[in-house]
């Protein structure tokens, strides 16, 4: 697309300097020209070749490239108010468990700890827990 318009932009210019730059001369001199329609590409055509790097999926991104994205709004937000927008952008996604767990977890500088710790005591792969049987699985009404 840029090329078509520069294109455009130099048979203009050249038009506009071979009539003295004068307007009656110019529209006098090419009038056939300017009654012609001018044809861009559209987005859906130029976006179709992508140039340089694919974007990646910022889950798929390594850790240090997620702290390079979002160093910016670390460096723009206080502490809270990450923290909250964090928690209320799950709510509306049905996470609603998440964004009262995030909230919990920053009420205080140790409630993260005990949370943690709390979590991990009962993540121990040695207590998987035991499956039912079929007859201890059925539901007696």
């Amino acid at each position: 697309m840029n090329a078509k318009v520069l294109n455009f932009t130099t048979v203009l210019e050249k038009k506009w300097s071979e009539s003295k730059r004068t307007y009656d001369r110019f529209i006098e001199k090419n009038s056939e020209w300017l009654k012609k329609n001018v044809i861009l590409p559209t987005d859906n055509e130029s976006s179709s070749k992508s140039v340089g790097r694919p974007k990646i999926n910022f889950n798929e991104c390594a850790e240090r490239t997620k702290i390079n994205k979002v160093k910016h709004l670390v460096k723009s937000y206080t502490s809270p108010e990450l923290s909250f927008a964090a928690s209320t952008k799950y709510q509306p996604s049905g996470k609603r468990c998440v964004s009262q767990l995030f909230k919990e977890s920053v009420k205080s500088p140790n409630r993260a700890k005990k949370i943690m710790n709390s979590y991990t005591s009962t993540c121990v792969e040695d207590e998987k827990p035991i499956p039912y049987r079929i007859d201890e699985a059925s539901v007696n009404g």
